[in-house]
């Protein structure tokens, strides 16, 4: 007989905050006698696992989203638990240093101007302690 409070208290273990592409994925819920376990994504797909654990390795970024874990056991309510997994790429040195971040430009016109018009005409104007700006005025 499946003690059925131990299967409502079934959760989700292993799960880190951040996955690497490469690192494996490792979750898994108490493994009890009789009850029958689970394991798929909420996108959609074939079941993945029938064990008590869920193992993906190497793991990629395609394997970042929603897993879900349902144990069963015809005497008890079935259970239903979830768990976010977010894949990054490695952080690795940039392949480059300053010496190799030069730039150099050649054949940039020449752009020369006499005067230019902003459209407004303003003035700012003494007032007291402060500026005043008075638009209209030349």
């Amino acid at each position: 007989m499946v003690n059925c409070e131990s299967v409502q208290a079934l959760r989700i273990k292993g799960a880190r905050t951040q996955y690497y592409k490469g690192d494996s994925i490792a979750l898994s819920v108490a493994n009890i006698p009789g009850v029958y376990y689970m394991w798929g994504r909420m996108d959609g797909g074939n079941t993945m696992s029938y064990a008590s654990s869920l193992v993906i390795h190497p793991c990629d970024k395609t394997d970042q989203g929603w897993y879900y874990m349902i144990a069963s056991n015809p005497d008890c309510t079935t259970r239903r638990d979830s768990v976010y997994v977010a894949v990054a790429n490695k952080l690795t040195e940039a392949p480059c240093s300053p010496a190799n971040n030069a730039v150099s430009f050649s054949a940039l016109p020449n752009i020369s101007f006499t005067s230019a018009t902003l459209g407004v005409r303003c003035c700012l104007e003494p007032y007291g302690a402060a500026w005043l700006w008075r638009p209209g005025l030349s």
